[in-house]
């Protein structure tokens, strides 16, 4: 990565970080509203009389996507913040080009034009937050980021409710996991269940294993509880491995191992609220993650498409490169070799509308190319026989 791809990557970095703790409360708020807003009785009688289409019914899109505005507002702010960003970059781009011309043999005295007749074509481009194309655009991102989470909570109360009816289970008590555990994919929705049952035996257990408990808690930025990463970047014992429990409770899980007595369900129930919650806000905070520097890439590619839509700069000669996150040397075996699959041509990269071409063999249209990854997009006019513009 060149000094000028680090500078960039870390202001970026530091726009949507800034940002993605408010996005993350907004999808907080968004699936507590939505649990709390459904009525535990009707649950429990539907759930009784094995109506999971009407339990389903419940969680329809146009029920749920009113939930989720706070979200969106936030995610149109990261999207206007880096389009201005990406603007003024734009604009000094075009300053340093609009120099005065070299007066020719004789030149009558008033030569050159005063610099005025040069600057104001860079000080006119400002990004337009309320363009209309910009506005369609993100409200088809949103419809389509929208329906993929509610899609996906669905998912996950269908698996459930099934869950549950196999079991045998109270359907009380499988309405009040579904109230409590709206947010969660279906897959993190059966690691709560994995959980419970793994507390339920908990006192049958010789050795705690990769629980680690009583162990010393790392803390990620933010406050997190983490453990050690790969050289990808990736936990070494996994969700699976209970990184998300609430570590307070690690003296009872200990005594219940040693005293082989059962914790109560009681205890067992409270244990895996609080799970909940952490697998709610680790949800949140990927999300979240994400589609801010999803939302930042938007930005960042509007503002180009505007200054093209205003003369100030020649679309067909723009070109996109995939910029790897820092430290590149971790970046994930997926996203490594996207800048040189993506190198176009030229070597500059790929049309500025053009899609990136995956190791899968699919495309993107731009990063992220999986969740939580830190990857971005840099724009850049080219001419003819010029030096690179990336380098």
């Amino acid at each position: 990565m060149s000094a000028a791809d680090d500078a960039r990557w870390r202001a970026l970095e530091h726009l949507t970080a800034g940002m993605e703790p408010g996005i993350a409360d907004a999808l907080d708020a968004a699936f507590l509203a939505i649990g709390s807003s459904l009525d535990l009785d009707y649950l429990i009688a539907e759930l009784e009389a094995g109506h999971v289409d009407r339990v389903l019914a419940l969680l329809a899109d146009d029920r749920l996507v009113p939930a989720f505005t706070g979200a969106i507002h936030a995610l149109r702010e990261v999207t206007a913040k880096a389009g201005a960003w990406e603007a003024s970059l734009i604009s000094k781009m075009l300053a340093t080009s609009l120099k005065p011309p070299v007066p020719p043999p004789g030149a009558l005295p008033g030569w050159p034009p005063p610099p005025s007749a040069f600057a104001p074509k860079t000080m006119l481009f400002r990004f337009d937050a309320l363009n209309p194309k910009l506005i369609d655009h993100i409200q088809s991102y949103e419809f389509d980021l929208i329906r993929e989470i509610t899609r996906q909570t669905r998912e996950s109360v269908r698996s459930a409710v099934l869950a549950g009816m196999n079991a045998g289970e109270n359907p009380r008590e499988t309405a009040r996991q579904i109230r409590q555990s709206i947010g969660l994919t279906e897959r993190q929705q059966a690691a709560v269940g994995a959980f419970r049952k793994e507390l339920q035996n908990f006192h049958l257990k010789q050795s705690a294993g990769t629980w680690n408990l009583g162990g010393k808690i790392s803390r990620a930025p933010g406050g997190a509880q983490t453990f050690a990463v790969d050289q990808y970047g990736t936990p070494k014992d996994g969700i699976i491995s209970r990184r998300l429990r609430d570590f307070r409770f690690d003296s009872t899980l200990q005594a219940a191992m040693d005293s082989g007595k059962p914790l109560s369900t009681a205890k067992i129930d409270q244990m895996v609220a609080a799970y909940t919650r952490k697998y709610l806000r680790y949800r949140s905070e990927m999300i979240a993650r994400t589609e801010a520097l999803r939302a930042s890439n938007v930005g960042i590619h509007q503002a180009w498409k505007q200054a093209a839509a205003q003369g100030l700069v020649q679309e067909d000669l723009l070109r996109k490169r995939w910029l790897l996150a820092l430290g590149s040397d971790r970046t994930c075996k997926h996203c490594r070799p996207m800048p040189k699959l993506n190198a176009g041509e030229e070597g500059y990269g790929i049309g500025v509308d053009d899609r990136f071409q995956t190791v899968k063999g699919d495309t993107v249209v731009r990063p992220p190319l999986h969740p939580a990854c830190r990857c971005s997009v840099v724009i850049r006019q080219i001419e003819p026989g010029m030096v690179n513009p990336f380098a």
